[in-house]
């Protein structure tokens, strides 16, 4: 039996993972393989579920958010029309990995004094915080507002010294 295609309804659930390392599995495709892609869809649709209702729920609080099944990212927009994007580890929530911030970039037409050095050291005090910040997606992003505003200070600072 040859597997041609997948395709769940509603289309919430990005299946072409699956499919991939079911093919990459190499065996033939039998009830069991079939069972496994199955569970692993239900697993995929219950972390998919998760995921929209953390980041609803955050959406309360100071900032927005924006989930993307397909890229597994979280957009966070940030006050100062600074976006930052993080990267979901597999089966986060439910696994113990944390979020890792990838990129922090301008989402506004006025140009930000942002470095990109600055953008460098931020991204590394982030990824190097605690894991259990970095698991939970209000805290971690504060965090990186937090870090992100004292070394833009500590920069201005640097710059009024030196001048």
């Amino acid at each position: 039996m040859e597997l041609n295609k997948v395709q769940i309804f509603p289309a919430d659930v990005c299946v072409d993972i699956l499919i991939e390392k079911l093919k990459s599995s190499r065996e033939v495709i039998s009830a069991p393989s079939l069972g496994w892609l199955i569970r692993q869809c239900q697993q995929q649709i219950v972390i998919n579920t998760l995921r929209r209702s953390l980041v609803n729920d955050a959406n309360n609080s100071r900032h927005s958010f924006e989930y993307s099944d397909k890229d597994e990212t979280i957009v966070a927009h940030l006050v100062g029309a600074i976006d930052a994007f993080f990267k979901i580890s597999a089966d986060w929530p439910l696994s113990s990995y944390g979020l890792k911030l990838i990129s922090i970039r301008n989402s506004g037409t006025q140009p930000t004094n942002i470095t990109l050095d600055l953008l460098c050291k931020t991204k590394e005090l982030a990824n190097g915080l605690e894991l259990e910040t970095r698991r939970h997606l209000v805290r971690f992003v504060d965090a990186v507002e937090e870090i992100l505003v004292r070394e833009m200070q500590s920069e201005l600072h640097s710059s009024r010294v030196s001048a």
